[in-house]
């Protein structure tokens, strides 16, 4: 019989496939949100009924758990979370801010949540980032059909403005752009590791996300896209080849680029725009938030400047429209402090991994190219570290870009932070088996073999007919 395949090296935990089924199954419902698409299901609330399913089966996961977690991030959420528990006591809006804490802020720290307790091992790790895929994929190719209809393209603020779907979690441009925007670090870092099929399924949803970003006519988002180029050319390790294929690039398309977008670009840092005042009111809204701050350090609560500069101001109920000043007015400076430990510990815990998976990645590569043939598996596991170090890169951009965005849109109650934490501490969780595999295959796989044995010597006797043993003498 054939000797059996050799046990993996310190492998991952395993996740039952019907929870990777569920938990894709949630990402899908939640960014396409299907119970608007199919009002049946609305009215079911199946997302609801999802994610209450997701919730108890993740909480005994993480509870029949005998490894610890490693990520640090963990203690600043739950620090995070006391803050905003006790937080919703001082409130000055005390309803207003308990609803946005129910319906936002607990319900988008699940997507956190799932993703620590399902997304586990390389392969599940594929699989979230897959489908993270496909969901920016299916609003891109709605956008683009969109555009070129004409259904889902109006004037706003003199210009023609791409939207999403309306009513959607998507439907105003500036949140549209955003989308695309945080597609692209994932485009950047994950096209070097795929295969070329997937590569081409990327550079369809680059043209998707390109066609976002220029005709939502986003002023955030051509900044922001601006800020990324800059971050990805600093982290690059060919500056050079970068740089230049960013001019070609725009040598190549800006003349094509329609006037009025151009207008629009240009208006972000010179010139006047086109019809309206956002800038202008942009400005008086900071300075409103910047006298609410001064006048309440310790903050008015969850979601509570739009409600204060009616009340105390005597104004519009508009939000800030900047993401730390949104932080300052409503959390307070205690506040302010708390989010930003919890975005340094991200930051810090995502960087860590990829320097270490970098390490570690050039380790294997030395070993394999010594190893003999037999060496599959280090290629295999070399194929893991260097996706996982794929993934934590474009977490890394996806974040800058949108602390970008944070200057100009308030965002503190939006699902983004939670998602780039969840996939944070998965990654990190797996980063110390990846460090103990590559030790362990580097030592199996370099290991000296013992020398084959000879096959044993057979005497000539043996092929001398029975009889001859006997007395006769053979023919």
């Amino acid at each position: 019989m054939p000797s059996a395949a050799p046990a993996e090296s310190n492998p991952y935990p395993t996740v039952p496939l019907v929870w990777t089924g569920l938990f894709s199954l949630y990402i899908v419902v939640w960014f396409l949100e299907f119970g608007k698409r199919v009002p049946a299901l609305g009215a079911l609330r199946f997302e609801f009924l999802l994610g209450g399913v997701l919730v108890v089966a993740a909480i005994l996961s993480i509870s029949s758990r005998e490894e610890s977690n490693t990520s640090r991030l963990t203690k600043f959420i739950c620090v995070y979370f006391v803050f905003l528990l006790c937080d919703l006591a001082l409130s000055r809006y005390f309803w207003t801010s308990w609803d946005v804490f129910v319906e936002r802020l607990l319900k988008f720290s699940c997507m956190a949540l799932f993703t620590y307790a399902f997304v586990r091992s390389p392969r599940t790790l594929r699989i979230f980032v897959l489908v993270l895929m496909l969901v920016f994929f299916k609003l891109g190719e709605e956008a683009f059909i969109g555009r070129i209809t004409g259904s889902m393209i109006w004037e706003n603020q003199g210009i023609m403005r791409l939207n999403g779907q309306l009513g959607s979690r998507f439907g105003h441009p500036n949140s549209l752009s955003g989308l695309a925007i945080g597609a692209l670090p994932f485009i950047y870092y994950l096209f070097p590791v795929l295969s070329r099929k997937w590569k081409m399924g990327l550079l369809v949803l680059l043209v998707f996300a390109v066609n976002i970003i220029i005709f939502t006519g986003s002023r955030t988002g051509y900044i922001a896209t601006i800020a990324l180029a800059g971050f990805l050319w600093m982290r690059s390790g060919k500056k050079g080849r970068f740089f230049a294929a960013l001019v070609i690039v725009a040598v190549v398309g800006l003349p094509f680029l329609p006037e009025q977008y151009e207008g629009r670009f240009k208006s972000a840092f010179v010139g006047q725009e086109i019809e309206g005042h956002s800038k202008a009111g942009r400005l008086e809204i900071a300075s409103d938030a910047w006298h609410l701050f001064l006048e309440n350090p310790q903050g008015l609560g969850i979601y509570s400047f739009r409600f204060a500069r009616v009340e105390l101001l005597g104004k519009a109920d508009y939000d800030t429209h900047n993401l730390y000043l949104q932080l300052l007015v409503d959390l307070g400076i205690v506040g302010t402090l708390v989010f930003g430990l919890l975005l340094t510990s991200l930051w810090s815990e995502l960087r860590s991994t990829d320097l270490t998976l970098a390490r570690v990645e050039g380790e294997l590569r030395e070993a394999i190219a010594r190893m003999p043939a037999r060496a599959e598996e280090a290629r295999r596991h070399l194929a893991d570290i260097r996706f996982m170090r794929a993934t934590a890169s474009a977490f890394l951009g996806y974040l800058f870009a949108r602390l970008v965005m944070g200057v100009f849109g308030h965002d503190l109650y939006e699902i983004y932070w939670w998602l780039a934490s969840g996939a944070s501490i998965a990654i990190v969780n797996m980063q110390p088996i990846a460090v103990t595999r590559t030790a362990e295959i580097i030592r199996r796989s370099t290991a000296p073999q013992p020398p084959i044995a000879a096959p044993p010597r057979v005497a000539l006797s043996a092929f001398v007919p029975l009889r001859a043993a006997s007395g006769g003498a053979p023919r």
